[in-house]
């Protein structure tokens, strides 16, 4: 995903609801497209789930310039720059959710974990956030 236009540090990206799917449904998961969008809910637990608006786009970076927070109570994960980020510079998070964590051991229970298939997710697809969502209104 690459920005639009300029976004400063402590903006918000992207407010995005996700699913949670139970561990009995990750198997029918996997042989879907969806296979490579799905996280853990948390380390602790063997449930999956797909963030839906571009919330599942975003590539891994362990030096990030954006960070997400998780909600748990109304199922929505808030992605936030750490950084100021310029127009086409692609937004990059730290799958393990805190930008210093370079270990999928993170112990920050409102993070995201990838499931297996960490190094495959988000091959780097050059896309572009065009549509004007009404995430935060940030989006032209």
């Amino acid at each position: 995903m690459f920005a639009q236009r300029n976004f400063r540090k402590g903006e918000v990206i992207e407010t995005c609801p996700f699913i949670v799917l139970p561990s009995e449904e990750i198997d029918s998961l996997e042989l879907t497209k969806l296979y490579n969008y799905y996280f853990a809910v948390d380390p602790d637990s063997k449930d999956a789930a797909v963030a839906l608006g571009y919330g599942s786009r975003y590539n891994h970076s362990y030096n990030p310039n954006a960070r997400y927070y998780k909600d748990f109570d109304n199922s929505l994960l808030k992605y936030v720059c750490i950084r100021d980020i310029q127009e086409d510079e692609e937004i990059t998070i730290n799958y393990h959710c805190d930008p210093k964590t370079s270990s999928q051991k993170s112990q920050n229970k409102l993070c995201a974990f990838p499931i297996g298939h960490f190094d495959f997710h988000y091959q780097g697809w050059p896309i572009k956030v065009t549509r004007n969502y009404k995430f935060h209104g940030l989006f032209r």
